[in-house]
């Protein structure tokens, strides 16, 4: 996909996997869910699905209620970063993503401009609309995001970013 042979992308093929819970008897059996689940909110999942407390100090949502259908959505957003540590020569495969409902906003620390795709418009992510003045506000409050989001974490890549512009 995309001329890639790698997993080391933000695009859906390579990030968007499909999560299968199986409990019989407390997660319905059939349901099918479009809730966005990262990785991060596994653990404070499980620790929600067995009635214990979340401690503080975790980074992800516990998303029990959706797993148990108690609410329909998951988490607001999901936050994709990827460092490549395997072929450190390569720095374009440095990015920073967010998926939100609809839409999958990227930028890369080296490797041209940001990404903004409308994936239920655009599946395959084929269409760039980061420079669309139609989309500008949606790619706004995204970066917006991605920037919060980074910082709460402690991430430096903006910072590093900012520094090579």
């Amino acid at each position: 996909s995309h001329g890639r042979l790698g997993k080391s992308r933000p695009e859906q093929e390579s990030s968007n996997i499909p999560l299968l819970v199986r409990w019989p008897g407390e997660v319905p059996a059939g349901r099918v869910s479009e809730a966005i689940v990262g990785a991060v909110d596994f653990a404070p999942t499980l620790l929600g699905l067995l009635g214990l407390d979340v401690p503080r100090c975790m980074e992800g949502e516990d998303l029990s209620a959706a797993f148990l259908g108690r609410k329909r959505r998951g988490a607001e957003m999901a936050y994709l970063q990827y460092e490549s540590t395997f072929f450190p020569q390569t720095p374009a495969t440095v990015f920073r993503a967010v998926r939100r409902g609809r839409w999958m906003y990227s930028v890369f620390l080296t490797a041209g401009p940001a990404q903004l795709f409308d994936l239920q418009a655009d599946p395959f992510q084929l269409r760039n609309l980061v420079g669309s003045a139609e989309h500008a506000a949606v790619r706004r409050e995204l970066e917006d995001a991605l920037r919060r989001r980074a910082a709460e974490l402690g991430d430096d890549f903006f910072i590093r970013l900012d520094a090579r512009r």
